[in-house]
């Protein structure tokens, strides 16, 4: 399929990290490659089919571990460790880069910036239960840990048996690690750490039973 002066749209990989989609995109023949991030914006604003709702991988490098990332249908334009799993779909054509980025510009397409909201919904999902588990049992492990070292600690100071603490739960583990990341807001602002709150914060609702 045909969009802005001549990119044509061909087949999609789903789920592979940035290092698979360069590695298949290099090994694809007749032209076909994977597009810069500016050549997503501008399918998106064409409107091509084929696109799932899901974040596209590009070729174009954030810094040495982030990819940037286009989230279809809604414009996103964000950037990822090239770790994580995505969709990619390859392009070919002529088009040299900075006419689509001034197609981009004036068009006014919009590469909309994730909220921290939006940002921390995208990784407790996918990759995140995918290299850690779900977060009930992901945070009981990490409680069973905890547990562990104070009942040594507690055993040390007080006597085998004498325990004078509550054993840590999953639900615990969640609302500490958001307490953790507020500690270091506290003392320099880093968005990382909001992200972060808001994700452990949903992960607490995940453990309630709030979502699944």
């Amino acid at each position: 399929m045909l969009s802005m002066e001549g990119l044509e749209w061909g087949e999609t990989k789903r789920d592979i990290d940035w290092y698979q989609a360069m590695e298949w995109g290099g090994a694809l023949t007749d032209g076909w490659r994977i597009p810069t991030r500016w050549e997503l914006l501008s399918a998106l604003d064409s409107r091509i089919e084929g696109f799932e709702t899901n974040y596209y991988w590009s070729s174009s490098e954030y810094n040495t571990n982030s990819a940037c990332i286009v989230y279809f249908t809604n414009g996103t334009l964000t950037h990822d460790p090239k770790s994580n799993h995505y969709n990619v779909r390859c392009v070919r054509g002529v088009n040299e880069e900075n006419n689509i980025q001034k197609y981009v510009f004036e068009k006014n397409i919009p590469g909309k910036v994730e909220t921290i909201l939006e940002e921390a919904h995208r990784i407790t999902d996918g990759d995140r239960a995918r290299d850690y588990d779900s977060p009930e049992d992901n945070f009981k492990r990490i409680a069973d840990y905890w547990n562990q070292y104070l009942r040594h600690k507690n055993d040390l100071e007080y006597g085998t048996g004498k325990a004078i603490w509550s054993s840590v739960s999953p639900m615990d583990v969640s609302q500490m690690m958001v307490l953790m990341k507020l500690a270091r807001q506290d003392f320099k602002h880093k968005r990382d750490n909001l992200v972060d709150a808001c994700g452990y914060l949903r992960c607490t609702a995940k453990i309630m039973g709030e979502e699944k």
